[in-house]
């Protein structure tokens, strides 16, 4: 089975279901297909129909609401439409289900209506999953309200792969967050510009809230060319933002990815709050998108650091 099928199984069978996952994948048809699995199983118990699958998969269950972008964005309307939705009597008994994809296409009008949505749901069997192949352009305000489930089908292809070439686990894990491609995970394994940025993120974890780290000193010392190269920088930022979500779920008590930096998150638990950290990926997320216009990417780096080490002071 599935792992991500199991958990949402097992979550189900303790009566452990959060009322909104955001699920994070690149793969669009596996993820929606991986949706519909999920729907059977919060649906299957109130809906004996043989043909109950089949339903769900051809959008024709009266319990599940889907929204699509309309062109290259979601629409309040859409929400609106949700919500109108969910207001009525529903002809059956049991939960009900929306489905949001690509939903770093919202709009802000639109993201506004869901998260008073989300705040003021008409039942507490409502089940909210939100899909995304953009984690970093989710909006932080719809991240903090949901539980992330990435969705990493190849993932442990990858990792495997690497670590029979011997790379170190924690780059092996990173790059396999990266890229979902064996072949560029490979490029990646053999490029001293991503190693680098990755043994020095590893650094940066342990030491970004201390007094007196002057993050960019040690960056050129282990490798400056990061702060000079777009095309390296940008996936420096990725790894960054990778890691901060990895010790924003460690605070959440849910699974990490970096279990060697587990004694570190630690440590940043009992003094940082999730919203520091969900501060930290703002920051990150804003870094990222800034990477459309010509910047000085060297100076743009500096304020980044300066303001992650305010929230760690």
């Amino acid at each position: 089975m599935n792992k991500i099928v199991e958990f949402f199984e097992n979550a189900h069978k303790k009566k452990r279901l959060s009322h909104l996952y955001l699920l994070s994948g690149e793969a669009r048809k596996e993820n929606l297909d991986l949706m519909y699995e999920i729907a059977y199983i919060v649906l299957k118990d109130f809906d004996l129909r043989d043909n109950l699958k089949e339903l769900i998969k051809e959008d024709n269950h009266s319990q599940i609401y889907h929204i699509k972008p309309d062109g290259n964005v979601i629409k309040k309307d859409q929400i609106i439409g949700l919500q109108n939705e969910f207001t009525k009597t529903s002809l059956l008994k049991g939960p009900r289900i929306y489905i949001i994809e690509d939903v770093d296409l919202i709009s802000t009008s639109a993201a506004n209506s869901l998260l008073k949505f989300m705040e003021e749901p008409e039942s507490n069997e409502v089940y909210g999953f939100l899909m995304t192949a953009n984690l970093s352009n989710v909006l932080k305000t719809i991240i903090s309200r949901s539980q992330v489930i990435r969705i990493n089908a190849s993932n442990v292809d990858i990792y495997d792969e690497l670590i029979r070439k011997e790379i170190d686990t924690y780059v092996a894990k990173n790059i396999s967050e990266l890229t979902k491609s064996l072949e560029e995970a490979n490029e990646y394994s053999e490029e001293f510009n991503i190693i680098s940025s990755i043994e020095f993120i590893k650094s940066y974890m342990a030491n970004w809230y201390k007094d007196g780290y002057i993050p960019s000193i040690e960056l050129n010392k282990i490798n400056g060319n990061i702060m000079y190269d777009r095309k390296y920088y940008k996936v420096f930022l990725e790894i960054l933002l990778i890691n901060f979500f990895d010790l924003w779920h460690f605070i959440l008590k849910e699974d990490i990815i970096f279990n060697e930096l587990e004694d570190e998150y630690q440590k940043q638990a009992k003094i940082k709050k999730s919203e520091d950290i969900l501060k930290i990926i703002k920051y990150i997320q804003d870094e990222i998108t800034k990477q459309v216009y010509y910047i000085n990417i060297s100076l743009s780096l500096e304020v980044l650091f300066t303001n992650i080490q305010k929230v760690g002071g």
